[in-house]
């Protein structure tokens, strides 16, 4: 279970329900160090010709007024992702361990551009080795970014794989997960208080 993101804001997107065309979810990192206007721009440029709807958050740390937008995308500071990803075909990112996660819950294939991150690159590569995406380099060109789009969106193998994965995300909770886990490493006299210091602590 994935909390709920702390900018999440519901979009109202342009597209109708009705409309079956398929729609790309392109986000990068939240963090200012790892600002790239111009990555978001190359990604920009290589959805713009292709036949799909692009939702584009830019994380507060790109102005969308900075982009030029295709007449195929929709610009947004902020989102909530869950809402995006309920409608969205796959999804085109930096790699970020929690974008990846939410993207993989969803069933979603991706295209990973790492940015600086330490965990984006690994990250990545091992959902382009699962089959569930494709992982591309820190700094790919626009005819890169579109193939590696238009073969997830051409070869149904990568959703499958993408939704066999979300499988495992079932009825697990991640706070209980990391609390058994830490218990298992760390003594239990260092978990606990005993009755006598809790007591101590009571007449403190």
């Amino acid at each position: 279970m994935l909390a709920a993101e702390r900018r999440a804001v519901k979009v109202d997107l342009p597209w109708g329900t009705d409309d079956h065309t398929p729609i790309v979810l392109l986000s990068f990192s939240t963090v200012p160090e790892q600002r790239n206007a111009d990555m978001l721009q190359r990604a920009l440029d290589a959805l713009g010709p292709l036949p799909v709807h692009v939702v584009a958050t830019t994380g507060g740390i790109v102005d969308p007024a900075e982009l030029t937008a295709p007449a195929n995308a929709y610009l947004v500071s902020f989102a909530d992702h869950d809402q995006l990803m309920d409608r969205s075909a796959m999804v085109v990112g930096h790699g970020g361990h929690g974008t990846t996660m939410r993207a993989l819950s969803h069933g979603l294939p991706m295209v990973g551009i790492p940015a600086k991150g330490a965990d984006q690159a690994p990250i990545t590569k091992l959902i382009d080795q699962w089959g569930a995406g494709r992982a591309l380099s820190t700094d790919p060109d626009v005819s890169q970014i579109r193939t590696a789009v238009q073969e997830i969106l051409g070869d149904p193998s990568f959703g499958d794989e993408a939704a066999r994965r979300s499988t495992a995300f079932v009825g697990l909770d991640g706070a209980t997960m990391a609390a058994v886990s830490i218990e298992a490493v760390v003594p239990a006299s260092r978990l606990k208080v005993t009755g006598a210091e809790s007591g101590d602590l009571a007449d403190a």
